[in-house]
């Protein structure tokens, strides 16, 4: 007899990370809006927030680290983004060498961000990454979010402000 061993080849889900921000180039923006989509297996779930005094690629790489944080198994991934650096340093492994280097660039200048970089890193190792700047069918719909974010934080600043004033002092009788 012939006995065929059958191996359980476990399923990788996909999950598709699809993000977009106000904030672009390299410049600090004093606030910078996000939103991003996870989806997987049917489901989708909406992040969004905003975050102070960052550049876009910090901005990127906390988006990225939050939404590889938030898997629980081994997942293939795809990371939808338009921001030009990650996606230079992802596809043209800079990281590999970025680590092999002590974490330094060429010329022994030291990475910016390192701590992060590291972070999405070690989170990268639990699952197959890809990244990608292809359009996406979230687009409108980040924009509609963001939007809203604006408005909401605006509305509060607003709030806030009036809060804050300060009032006369009342004369001494």
């Amino acid at each position: 007899f012939i006995h065929h061993v059958q191996r359980r080849r476990r399923r990788i889900d996909v999950v598709n990370i699809y993000i977009t921000t106000t904030a672009k180039g390299p410049r600090i923006w004093k606030t910078a809006y996000y939103v991003y989509t996870m989806e997987y297996n049917g489901h989708t779930r909406n992040h969004s927030g905003r975050m102070k005094n960052c550049t876009e690629n910090q901005l990127e790489l906390n988006i990225i680290a939050e939404a590889l944080g938030r898997l629980n198994k081994m997942q293939k991934v795809r990371i939808f983004t338009g921001c030009t650096h990650v996606l230079n340093t992802v596809n043209n492994h800079w990281i590999a060498q970025w680590e092999k280097n002590g974490w330094k660039k060429s010329g022994n200048r030291p990475v910016k961000n390192q701590e992060l970089w590291q972070q999405i890193t070690e989170l990268m190792r639990y699952h197959v990454v890809t990244f990608t700047d292809e359009a996406h069918e979230y687009s409108l719909w980040h924009q509609f979010c963001i939007e809203k974010l604006k408005e909401k934080h605006n509305e509060e600043q607003k709030h806030f402000t009036a809060d804050k004033r300060v009032l006369p002092v009342p004369p001494e009788s």
